[in-house]
């Protein structure tokens, strides 16, 4: 019950905060950001997620004889050998060919 409560909260204040979707660069300490938080305002990355998700696909593709460990790991190194710029055009390339698909996708079929 506790957990519905939250996320109750967290709707709530989704509906009164300024949401703005944008990429959100390196800081100097080469942390890469999913979102950050001022008071009243939210700014959240989809880049970074999409990235990683890509880059991990593809290393199931292009090395399927990989165990997910290994893929993990290579995924883990290319992001953080990856500059801002090849972020985006990882980004940029995949939303060219992607293709969206409305019906929910269940990884147990």
């Amino acid at each position: 019950m506790a957990q519905q409560s939250l996320l109750l909260e967290l709707m709530t204040a989704l509906g009164r905060v300024k949401a703005i979707e944008a990429y959100i660069k390196k800081d100097e300490a080469d942390a890469r950001y999913y979102g950050l938080q001022q008071p009243g305002i939210i700014w959240v990355n989809p880049v970074t997620p999409i990235v990683e998700a890509t880059i991990h696909e593809l290393l199931h593709e292009v090395r399927p004889q990989w165990p997910e460990s290994v893929v993990v790991a290579h995924t883990t190194r290319l992001l953080h050998r990856m500059t801002d710029a090849d972020i985006q055009a990882v980004y940029r390339l995949f939303q060219e060919v992607k293709v969206v698909q409305a019906r929910t996708v269940d990884p147990g079929n």
